[in-house]
């Protein structure tokens, strides 16, 4: 990530993207404290949630290829790894996500971190219909979705 802060994060291609994305995605789960998800913040210059909404944006769609909405379900778990357990941070996730909806998200601006729980979602079902879903990886998504849900207020109906 490091070498990736200095450069100009619209230029990295698909592969280096999604694999900017899945370490830090790993390095969030396995060592998440406060202190870390603000350092690789500043590292990239504070620039990271930003970019994350702008990607999540220009990647995810509806009737998108599959392709697009794997590198979106990374950067919506991405965006909820770093908000999880820490105000300020969240605070500058929800701002990046409120500042990027489009008009296909319009519906749930005044709550954004919605948009990033229904990433996350069709995520799971995706992996689940490709056959690649595991046990570990339920039970990961649901407690991230899960703390995103209590810390947002989000309400999901029944």
């Amino acid at each position: 990530l490091e070498a990736t802060a200095g450069n100009d994060l619209t230029t990295i291609d698909t592969g280096g993207l999604c694999e900017v994305i899945c370490l830090a995605i790993n390095l969030c789960k396995r060592g998440s404290n406060d202190a870390f998800r603000w350092s690789l913040m500043k590292e990239m210059d504070g620039r990271l949630c930003e970019w994350a909404a702008q990607r999540l944006q220009t990647f995810y769609s509806i009737d998108g290829d599959a392709s697009s909405n794997i590198l979106a379900g990374y950067i919506a778990l991405l965006l909820a790894m770093l908000s999880l357990r820490d105000p300020k941070a969240r605070v500058r996730v929800v701002t990046a996500l409120e500042t990027h909806a489009s008009t296909s998200i319009a519906k749930v601006v005044s709550k954004p971190m919605t948009w990033v729980v229904a990433v996350l979602q069709e995520f799971l079902l995706f992996q689940s219909s490709v056959e690649i879903l595991t046990k570990d990886m339920v039970v990961a998504l649901h407690s991230v979705i899960d703390g995103v849900i209590d810390e947002n207020g989000i309400t999901v109906s029944k």
